[in-house]
């Protein structure tokens, strides 16, 4: 098991953001079977509804420091700027 969280205590976090596809790359090369665990299971009724795909992919592309942001700013601003990427995952949660 590889922890990838990247938080740092002592200052901000300079990575290329792909560090988990990276280690991935590597140990399937070296011929380990992977499993990735990136989410909780508490979205899983979200990504379920998801007929598009799209929620899986900016869930795959967001970065650390807009999580950040959705965490710190609250749900409106949660739904606008990560949500709000595409009208059809918008829609998933709509109040």
């Amino acid at each position: 098991m590889i922890n990838c969280n990247l938080q740092r205590l002592d200052g901000p976090v300079r990575g290329n953001g792909k560090i988990i596809q990276e280690l991935e790359g590597v140990f399937r090369g070296a011929g380990w079977h992977v499993i990735k665990v990136v989410w909780g299971r508490k979205w899983d009724p979200l990504i379920e509804r998801d007929q598009t795909g799209l929620l899986q992919k900016i869930m795959d592309d967001v970065c650390d420091g807009e999580l950040q942001n959705c965490k710190f700013n609250g749900g409106a601003y949660t739904r606008e700027h990560f949500f709000g990427k595409y009208p059809e995952t918008l829609e998933l949660v709509r109040i």
